[in-house]
């Protein structure tokens, strides 16, 4: 819904209705208690939200503290990016851990890594099919030659449907092809 577009937290019943808590511009940080305090306002009817940032290990985790006074919303945020020097502009850094010295580290993988596993499965696969595909060609229909390729028509004729692809794809770049005349 386009009415919560510029709101920084939204308060939702348990139907369809929401208010907003705050909105993006009424922000202010200070420091309590060597914590970050995220201070929001400006919210429907004078709400309020406040978020600590706290120091903390593994995947970060938000907790709804209470609401004190009335309309005044407190969240705890445990994130190790709330640690100091423990996160860059990228997110947590490599070994990070919190601040008593936990392991941290990549919440994700590398994506060379996942790129490299699935180039190695997909090679791995086309191995096999060919292996397996000989094997039986040869044993159970006695082909002997260039008939013991698996799909021996596919595999002569990718080449040239290849061709037809990049042809088809950068035609409309090409603005003169020979042995074709101009329509007038």
């Amino acid at each position: 819904m386009m009415y919560f577009k510029f709101f920084k937290a939204c308060q939702m019943d348990n139907g369809d209705t929401g208010r907003s808590l705050a909105v993006q511009d009424g922000v202010t940080y200070s420091i309590v208690d060597a914590n970050v305090l995220i201070s929001y306002v400006g919210g429907k009817d004078d709400r309020t939200a406040a978020v600590t940032l706290k120091c903390g290990v593994g995947a970060s985790t938000i907790s709804f503290d209470g609401e004190s006074p009335r309309y005044n919303y407190q969240f705890t945020l445990t994130s190790q990016c709330a640690c100091p020097g423990k996160c860059d502009e990228k997110g947590p850094k490599e070994g990070g851990g919190g601040e008593n010295g936990g392991s941290g580290g990549s919440n994700g993988v590398d994506p060379g890594v996942v790129g490299i596993v699935l180039l190695c499965v997909f090679f791995f696969a086309v191995v096999i099919y060919f292996v397996v595909g000989m094997i039986i060609l040869k044993v159970k229909f006695e082909k002997t030659g260039s008939g013991i390729i698996p799909h021996k028509n596919f595999w002569f004729s990718l080449p040239l449907l290849v061709k037809d692809g990049v042809m088809f794809t950068f035609s409309p770049c090409i603005k003169y092809r020979r042995g074709y005349s101009n329509v007038k």
